[in-house]
């Protein structure tokens, strides 16, 4: 199953070092990279993406932070120069500005990307905060919706599978693969509080991308280094996906 799917991850969870950290990809058969969109990476991404070339590693999308910090005319560049399949952007306040609404639009038209909104637990009960986020969901047929189950958990404590996942799976095009165990902390995937089985057995409807990313550190139990953990922390989420078959 879980050579089906379309799986990414970033180049710092697996390690500091961009070649060790494509090493790891490599090892645990992951093809394609979700690069984070800070400075270094803006500085150095011709690097990574003739590193990333060189060991057949595609770059499927680019993260942004923060919607309304987004400079959309070099998003229109590194689009070209990248060819990502989406962009993933947090949205993450009550701004609202029709004018970064649609530069990002006529981004996404120009660069032929998927833009993913991260709502970070607006939508909760299907009641947003904020109405135009709604409005926009609901009228721009070319965005769709970032799940992450642990930020929301995180910050609400809520069934993130019934109050969140369910509700807007349709709209879903990108989930972030992690997991968490409240008042504990983060954990490998199937360790935690997140139901992965409810969302895993929904994969054979879905055609989005799963975004790998532990968050589990430097040090995990007797683990120590990026790359060990990450390793393992694959390998306990492949076991999680296959047991769902």
């Amino acid at each position: 199953m879980i050579e089906e799917l379309k799986i990414a991850t970033t180049l710092a969870e697996a390690d500091e070092n961009s070649a060790s950290a494509i090493s790891v990809l490599k090892t645990c058969d992951i093809s394609n990279l979700m690069l984070t969109m800070d400075q270094s990476t803006i500085t150095n991404v011709k690097h990574i993406r003739d590193l990333a070339t060189d060991n057949n590693i595609g770059i499927a999308g680019l993260e942004y932070k923060d919607i309304w910090s987004v400079d959309y005319t070099q998003l229109k560049e590194l689009s070209y120069m990248l060819k990502p399949k989406f962009v993933k952007f947090n949205w993450d306040s009550e701004n609202y500005d029709e004018n970064k609404i649609n530069g990002l639009i006529d981004c996404s038209i120009y660069g032929n990307f998927i833009p993913q909104i991260c709502l970070n637990g607006i939508l909760v009960n299907n009641k947003p905060r904020n109405q135009s986020i709604f409005d926009f969901m609901s009228i721009s047929k070319r965005l769709s919706i970032c799940f992450d189950p642990v930020e929301i958990l995180m910050r609400y404590n809520i069934d993130v599978i019934s109050e969140y996942f369910i509700p807007h799976f349709d709209r879903i095009s990108n989930i972030v693969i992690r997991d968490y165990k409240v008042g504990v902390g983060n954990r490998p995937v199937g360790y935690g509080s997140i139901d992965w089985n409810i969302i895993f057995s929904k994969l054979d409807k879905y055609n989005g991308w799963l975004i790998f990313k532990p968050s589990l550190g430097t040090r995990y139990n007797d683990l120590v280094g990026r790359q060990q953990i990450f390793k393992a922390a694959y390998s306990s989420f492949a076991e999680v996906l296959e047991s769902c078959q």
